[in-house]
């Protein structure tokens, strides 16, 4: 993970994470998804929900 800047992960993904007894990732984590809207409370912080046109979406994720 020293060589990874962010986690980029979908809703199904997302959904298996959430059953973890932690949140396991110290590097931001956004999450693609035009149906989610809101983060659960505990990782509010920690994440950040993504959608629109995937070239669109690169290009905001490269700037971050």
């Amino acid at each position: 993970m020293n060589n990874i800047d962010a986690v980029v992960m979908g809703i199904k993904t997302f959904d298996r994470v959430l059953n973890f007894e932690r949140w396991v990732y110290d590097k931001p984590v956004f999450i693609l998804s035009n149906s989610l809207k809101k983060l659960p409370e505990e990782i509010f912080c920690k994440a950040e929900i993504v959608s629109g046109e995937i070239k669109r979406l690169i290009i905001k994720l490269n700037q971050k």
